[in-house]
């Protein structure tokens, strides 16, 4: 007698609780990828910023190419797994070409503020040049595709079916809360003309790794909680997966909407000029 096997299931029924092997077992090889690469340099910059004493706005010259590698390194590997727990639209061409497009983005991002920080030269609202104001747009191009690429990924893959599964209900969820409230909170920052709303007092301390100002109000703390809500959703969806099973959706969206309003009440609190600290 023939022995009846059971196929594989769809990657869009992938189980929150199958474990990390089959997350990257499923997971966009280019993101992935991507993602290392940019982690890797970590540590460069780091030692750079040890033995280069040159600053930018007063800040060491490397903080700026760290702070983005280990960010955007962040950003990558997490696209590469909820691209794996969407199914069908990550195996798809058009899932595979958005990928390359986002992976071109955040390599051509801290590439370029790499060789800024070369230079002893900021690439962030550098306006001094032609040249410098062209790469300066041009890093806008970059930095919309990689919150709005994932956004435009998670509407695709719901569109598909992805949240059939509650991992492919993670993954739409977080990839496009996360993307459209980075978008908001990138564009504030945009029109703003920079990080501060008010004048920081000199020599303020700041809060300790990211830098904000404690004197002055300061938009990256709303872009922060926008960006890092990619990672936030889909833990919570794991834990939750791993004491609650049916309470998977529930938790997810209750997330999603907390840390949208969080972002939102720190980008108001930075625009009437309050420092967070």
């Amino acid at each position: 007698m023939t022995a009846v096997t059971s196929p594989s299931p769809p990657a869009a029924s992938l189980d929150l609780r199958g474990g990390l092997d089959d997350s990257l077992r499923r997971a966009d090889p280019a993101l992935l990828s991507a993602g290392l690469l940019l982690l890797a340099l970590l540590p460069a910059f780091l030692l750079l910023g040890q033995i280069d004493a040159r600053t930018v706005g007063g800040v060491g010259t490397w903080v700026k190419p760290a702070k983005f590698a280990a960010s955007l390194g962040v950003h990558l590997v997490t696209l590469s797994l909820l691209w794996g727990w969407t199914g069908g639209f990550g195996q798809q061409r058009a899932g595979h070409v958005l990928a390359r497009v986002i992976v071109f983005a955040g390599v051509f991002e801290v590439a370029y503020i790499a060789f800024r920080a070369a230079n002893g030269e900021a690439s962030h609202y550098n306006f001094a040049s032609p040249l410098s104001i062209l790469m300066f747009q041009l890093m806008g191009v970059g930095a919309t595709i990689l919150v709005l690429g994932p956004a435009a990924a998670g509407i695709a893959a719901w569109r598909k079916g992805a949240t059939a599964s509650t991992a492919g209900y993670a993954a739409v969820v977080a990839m496009a809360a996360s993307g459209i409230m980075a978008f908001v909170t990138g564009a504030a920052l945009s029109v703003n003309g920079g990080h501060f709303v008010g004048t920081p007092l000199p020599g303020s301390p700041t809060w300790p790794l990211v830098g904000w100002s404690t004197t002055a109000g300061d938009l990256r703390a709303a872009h922060f909680v926008a960006l890092h809500m990619l990672q936030a959703i889909p833990l919570a969806a794991l834990a939750t997966a791993m004491a609650r099973p049916g309470r998977v959706r529930g938790t997810v969206l209750a997330v999603a909407l907390a840390l949208s309003a969080v972002s939102l009440a720190a980008m108001g609190w930075a625009l009437a000029g309050r420092p967070l600290g």
